[in-house]
């Protein structure tokens, strides 16, 4: 397995830096993650396999992934995202430019 494949398996460090379930305060995504989500739309991966441990919590062995293969199918980010990074939507060209949502006066 090379370094390219294992980028590939692993979801976008934005997404994982030092989370388990929750967000850490301060977290946020940056240029380089929005460059590496659009370089890999598109692309297959494998999902990592499951660490197993015993009962005292030390690594036992691996169980594999419930999924073969997934494809990368892209991120949707608006304009305002891109230019908190100074990025456009030409330096993104594979990610998806959706518009916020509006507000709607119910008065």
């Amino acid at each position: 397995m090379n370094a390219d494949h294992l980028a590939l398996t692993r979801v976008p460090d934005a997404l994982t830096r030092g989370r388990t379930d929750q967000p850490n305060e301060g977290d946020t995504v940056n240029r380089e993650d929005y460059l590496r989500q659009n370089a890999q739309v598109g692309t297959y991966y494998q999902p990592p396999p499951e660490l197993i441990e015993d009962v005292d919590g030390i690594p036992a062995g691996f169980a594999p992934s419930d999924c073969d293969w997934g494809y990368r199918a892209g991120v949707g980010v608006t304009l305002a995202e891109l230019a908190t990074v100074g990025l456009t939507p030409a330096d993104v060209p594979k990610l998806t430019i959706i518009n916020p949502p509006k507000e709607i006066n119910r008065d």
